[in-house]
């Protein structure tokens, strides 16, 4: 996988759930990730999926939407990764951090449903920028509703439980405690965290009312 002539190798991942639904029972709409998986062909070479193992109806939607004879026959794009414990926060992160360094890709790119991003923009978080340096807080850092990581670099670690809370801990924003202990470890040099500001195009807005 990590074959991909002059473009970086980059895996696309997903998550998706029906926690905040009132009910399990709800219809189970697909348009915004099929649209997902669409617009990231220029720049992904694979997409992965995680989702709840437990939600069965997600999941017979989901291999029905892209199991392979649903798509293009030689498309093997879309990989769908089970969750069996889903938690809050971390084990979808780590399951697809684990898709990545098994598969060989150099990143991975976490993007939610509603980002909606461009393949030049993709590039341009690739590049190399340091314009500047800011405190990390939950405000500066950037956030896994996109975020392009080095594949590297987060398999040493990966998102850390703290981030996963518990009865001490709030938890949540667990790309500062990934980056911050990342930094003591090694230095800020070589764990740097760049914030950039996308497109103000008014048709890439970001629907963020899933």
């Amino acid at each position: 996988m990590a074959d991909t002539g002059s473009h970086p190798s980059i895996l696309v991942a997903v998550r998706i759930h029906r926690n905040n639904q009132h009910t399990q029972s709800d219809s189970i709409d697909l348009v915004k990730l099929c649209k997902l998986v669409t617009q990231s062909k220029p720049y992904a070479t694979q997409i992965a999926i995680a989702y709840p193992q437990s939600d069965t109806l997600l999941h017979d939607a989901l291999v029905g939407t892209f199991h392979p004879t649903a798509v293009e026959p030689d498309d093997k794009r879309v990989v769908l990764v089970p969750v069996v414990k889903w938690g809050r926060f971390i084990p979808a992160l780590n399951a697809l951090l684990l898709e990545a360094v098994n598969g060989g890709f150099k990143y991975i790119l976490y993007q939610s449903v509603e980002a909606v991003v461009s393949a030049n923009e993709i590039h341009t978080m690739i590049s190399w920028f340091d314009q500047g340096k800011q405190r990390l807080n939950g405000v500066t850092t950037p956030w896994n509703t996109l975020a392009l990581w080095a594949v590297s670099k987060l398999k040493c670690l990966g998102f850390l439980m703290v981030a996963e809370g518990s009865e001490d801990v709030q938890g949540g924003v667990e790309e500062v405690s990934a980056i911050a202990v990342f930094q003591k470890l090694v230095s800020p040099n070589h764990a740097k965290a760049i914030l950039l500001r996308m497109s103000e195009d008014p048709s890439q807005d970001w629907d963020t009312q899933c």
